[in-house]
């Protein structure tokens, strides 16, 4: 992982307040452009997320988290401590996607009312949109026509442009899960300390804190005891000694499979030993 330095966040700034500016200056122009539009978490999601982080020791309250401010200090307070990943990943499913939209309704999440996508134009088509439209103000030749012309289009284009955009995320997903494979592939039977990232009834999922790879501890291999999955907790309990593996628990694990097809990584933990078929229950 990549340290975030006092220059990344600098320049991130610059790259935010760039976004904000140009968005204004559209918006007093009266020129249509494409919005970079973040609506308000669902409260239910919040007060999943609630639970979770209270589980990880780090309380959090779903009322004040109207506030993005909020959030941005909640995080601020998680940062640099073993469960950040798994905290932000988390905080990150809990909110809405951020979308295209000729209808502004304003960023939640950076807690903007005007915010556009501006300084990327070499690989954004909306960054590209945007820096069209600023030449044709700045050159004095967005007539009217042409605005109208953009207020048809526009909406469509916003449309295409979020459904394009999680399909690219689906392609890079995909992709870093071929790495981390091919990554593991050659380190089976090495050994590595982790986070458990998420719980499901067929097993958790657990973040190394090496190296940037995400595996799975099958429910089968865990042979101590029949573990079924608490909903409302969202771990995984031992059915007779009551044992629990829950997210931000730090467990030591073994890799232990590779699988290219399935694009999947297999651990196990270390104490278990290799991971063998649980014995039918009587």
């Amino acid at each position: 992982r990549r340290e975030r330095l006092e220059s990344h966040k600098l320049i991130e700034s610059f790259m935010l307040l760039a976004n904000e500016i140009v968005a204004s200056y559209l918006v007093e122009m009266d020129v249509p452009f494409l919005y970079r539009v973040h609506d308000r978490p669902d409260p239910e999601k919040l007060e999943e997320f609630a639970r979770f982080a209270k589980a990880l020791g780090y309380p959090f309250h779903p009322d004040k988290a109207k506030d993005p401010k909020y959030l941005q200090k909640f995080l601020s307070e998680v940062e640099g401590h073993p469960e950040e990943p798994v905290v932000r990943e988390l905080l990150l499913r809990s909110m809405k996607r951020a979308v295209y939209s000729s209808h502004n309704i304003g960023h939640f999440g950076l807690a903007c009312d005007l915010y556009t996508h501006f300084t990327s134009p070499i690989r954004r088509y909306p960054d590209l949109l945007t820096h069209r439209a600023l030449r044709e103000v700045l050159r004095g030749t967005m007539d009217e026509a042409k605005k109208e012309k953009l207020a048809r289009a526009l909406p469509e284009i916003g449309q295409h442009l979020s459904d394009r955009e999680w399909v690219a995320e689906e392609a890079e997903r995909a992709s870093v899960e071929i790495k981390q494979v091919a990554f593991m592939k050659e380190r089976l039977g090495k050994r590595f300390w982790g986070i458990i990232s998420s719980a499901r009834p067929f097993g958790f999922f657990v973040e190394l804190e090496e190296f940037y790879v995400e595996g799975l501890v099958h429910v089968e291999s865990l042979v101590d005891d029949y573990y079924f999955f608490d909903e409302k907790k969202h771990c995984l309990r031992g059915e007779r000694k009551g044992r629990k593996f829950s997210i931000g628990d730090r467990v030591y694990v073994q890799a232990v499979r590779a699988d290219e097809a399935l694009r999947q990584v297999d651990f196990c933990l270390v104490e278990d030993g290799k991971p063998r078929r649980r014995r039918r229950r009587r």
